[in-house]
């Protein structure tokens, strides 16, 4: 072997064993982030074919789960049971994404904030359109990216109808 493919062979390896153990490639990031925002388009699909409950295959069924709907947090098994009993309120739900920040922190955990845009069809026909941000931490279990953590805040200026 010549002298200098040898030296590109050891720089290679060289710069491969510094990356700090555990940091994310760019290309690792770049499927991660494409992964988790397939999620949240499933989720949206989910929400507008199963109402309030579509949300419940996303949700990470965990002691470590924790949400915060404008301040009042809740437990997976409280979420659940409130999506549950209050499904029937609503005719149809869509979900839009806006301003979506993906940031993978690792290979099985990404944050993501992003502001959305719902409209609601309560079961009375009224059409009520809600505005408002989610800051959210996402976990890969089982190989599916599932909601861990996260607060929604709802604008009070955006329930209209």
């Amino acid at each position: 072997m010549k002298p200098a493919g040898f030296a590109v062979i050891l720089l290679m390896l060289l710069f491969s064993s510094c990356r700090k153990s555990g940091e994310l490639s760019p290309s690792d990031r770049a499927v991660i982030t494409k992964d988790v925002q397939l999620v949240l388009t499933s989720m949206s699909d989910s929400l507008q074919a199963n109402g309030l409950t579509g949300w419940i295959p996303f949700l990470h069924n965990s002691r470590d789960f924790t949400w915060e709907f404008n301040g009042a947090p809740s437990s997976y098994d409280t979420l659940i049971a409130n999506m549950r009993n209050e499904a029937a309120l609503f005719r149809s739900i869509t979900l839009r994404w806006e301003s979506v920040q993906i940031e993978p922190l690792n290979e099985h955990e990404a944050h993501v904030v992003a502001k959305y845009n719902e409209t609601v069809i309560d079961a009375n026909g009224v059409q009520y359109i809600l505005r408002g941000s989610v800051d959210c931490t996402l976990d890969k279990v089982d190989g599916s990216w599932k909601f861990k953590s996260g607060r929604t805040l709802t604008d009070a200026k955006s329930m209209s109808r």
